[in-house]
């Protein structure tokens, strides 16, 4: 619901998965939103979180188990 102002506005968002739920295990994510026509700058950014919390947790940010569920 929140992101229904920033989607009619055209301004990019991107979200990133950062790991599980210490509470139920189910994936979480960060969301990010740039300014109109910088989608570059949210690529930027989604790829250094995703490579610093990969590099911190050594290996995959959401369980194998959920990433083919959804492929």
């Amino acid at each position: 619901l929140a992101t229904i102002p920033a989607n009619l506005a055209g301004v990019p968002g991107i979200s990133v998965p950062s790991g599980t739920s210490s509470a139920d295990g189910l994936p979480t994510g960060i969301q990010f939103l740039a300014p109109v026509l910088e989608d570059a700058r949210l690529y930027r950014v989604g790829a250094a979180l995703e490579a610093a919390l990969t590099e911190r947790w050594g290996g995959r940010i959401v369980p194998s188990s959920y990433a083919q569920e959804g492929e």
